[in-house]
């Protein structure tokens, strides 16, 4: 399963809890609005049967929803034309709260608008839950009538109660959904680290496979009989295989560090440097496989400020891919190559006038295992991954490559990396 399609997954999943857990959310203030409602439904019944039963209405044309005020969530207030007797009321209330479910506490207040203050008050608790008086706590709503105010210090707790079973549900399936949505992402991060290590061991292998090609042709000419005649071609095509040589196991070496890391983001070891004298290295080095083809690799222009800090032998993998493709896709090889600066870049120019790339392949070519096609056939070898790495190493530096390319005119590849 690659990476691709993992990720697509675990937004998927990610999307799936978000839109349960919301649902869950919105279910659970549903719920909570119902109990609410269901709550002032009782309490205005309750106060309804109280009016009635003490003939305590302003006028026949009294309307329970209209009159009831609610001046704070837990406050309820009715008018009434007269003050009962109080503890008549207070027994009537407690048996009505029984009557219709009403298992809170609640403070009875009897408000006298002649005297602008409270007659009385009663703490009433039908569940016998809690076990103080909430008297005295309930506040001054100042009216030009008599009413009677009922007050639930505990009302919010009371519903709450109420909804009890339906929160731990949701709250169950809440730890069910993280923990999926955990395992999800250790998942996918233990598989994108799979993925890494196969990138970085396929990414390493296709860059040994230059220097091994490099070092075969070497070798055939080295075997030669001549070769003895030719002093110092013997010393060059030696050096080669020197240089090859180091350069693997140098590779090998960073490999290994970053197999058993797990570390699947480059991190290059700057250093200051000629880059012109790194390309001339390059250049030598790959002009074997140019000349097995009877091409040419010329070092055409270079600036003469071509001082870097880059990673040296992160710069000669990326060049040493350029220069490997553009020998692989030209029948004679005529590449050249030049650096310039460009404002605060160093550029570095590789070009040939071999296959070419058509356009359409241009953003894609770039990305890992992509390959040219021709319908169904891949003209090219390998497994679509030294420009990637070539990307990888570039983008590592802070810098980007550019291509240029026409089928049949040849490409262009250009490095530019920051001066600082």
């Amino acid at each position: 399963m690659r990476a691709k399609t993992l990720r697509l997954l675990t937004i998927l999943s990610t999307l799936l809890v978000t839109l349960i857990t919301a649902i869950q959310l919105y279910w659970l203030n549903t719920t909570y609005n119902y109990e609410r409602k269901q709550f002032n439904i009782a309490i205005t019944r309750v106060i309804k049967s109280t009016l009635i039963n003490f003939n305590l209405l302003n006028n026949q044309d009294f309307s329970f929803e209209k009159n009831i005020q609610l001046p704070a969530p837990d406050y309820y207030i009715v008018p009434v034309s007269h003050l009962p007797n109080f503890d008549s009321v207070k027994n009537f209330v407690t048996r009505e709260f029984f009557e219709f479910n009403i298992l809170t506490d609640c403070e009875l207040l009897f408000y006298n608008a002649g005297h602008n203050k409270y007659e009385t008050g009663f703490y009433i608790d039908v569940s016998d839950q809690y076990k103080f008086s909430a008297k005295n706590n309930f506040p001054g709503f100042n009216r030009a009538y008599h009413y009677l105010g009922f007050y639930f210090p505990h009302r919010e707790h009371y519903i709450l109660q109420h909804m009890l079973k339906w929160i731990i549900s949701s709250f169950l399936l809440l730890m069910v959904l993280i923990g999926f949505g955990i395992s999800v992402f250790y998942f996918y991060r233990q598989q994108f680290l799979n993925e890494t290590q196969k990138d970085f061991v396929n990414n390493f292998s296709h860059e040994f496979k230059t220097p091994l090609a490099v070092m075969k042709i070497a070798a055939e000419v080295l075997s030669r009989p001549s070769i003895t005649e030719q002093p110092q071609k013997l010393h060059n095509y030696t050096e080669i295989i020197n240089t090859q040589v180091t350069h693997l196991q140098k590779q090998l070496n960073r490999m290994l560090m970053v197999a058993y890391t797990d570390n699947h983001k480059l991190k290059p070891e700057k250093e200051k440097f000629n880059a012109n004298e790194l390309l001339e290295i390059t250049i030598h080095n790959m002009l074997p496989l140019a000349e097995q083809k009877n091409g040419k690799i010329i070092f055409e222009n270079r600036t003469a400020d071509a001082f870097i800090h880059a990673d040296k032998s992160y710069i000669l993998t990326a060049i040493a891919n350029l220069l490997e493709n553009a020998v692989k896709y030209s029948v004679k090889p005529e590449i050249s190559v030049s650096t310039y600066i460009e404002g605060n870049e160093f550029c570095i120019r590789v070009a040939d006038k071999g296959l070419g790339i058509e356009k359409v392949h241009h953003k894609k070519i770039f990305k890992k295992f992509y390959r040219v096609t021709e319908g169904d056939i891949h003209p090219s070898k390998g497994f679509g991954l030294g420009l990637n790495f070539v990307k990888k190493i570039i983008d590592a530096h802070r810098g980007k490559i550019l291509l240029k390319s026409r089928k049949g005119f040849g490409s262009t590849f250009i490095i530019k990396l920051p001066v600082t």
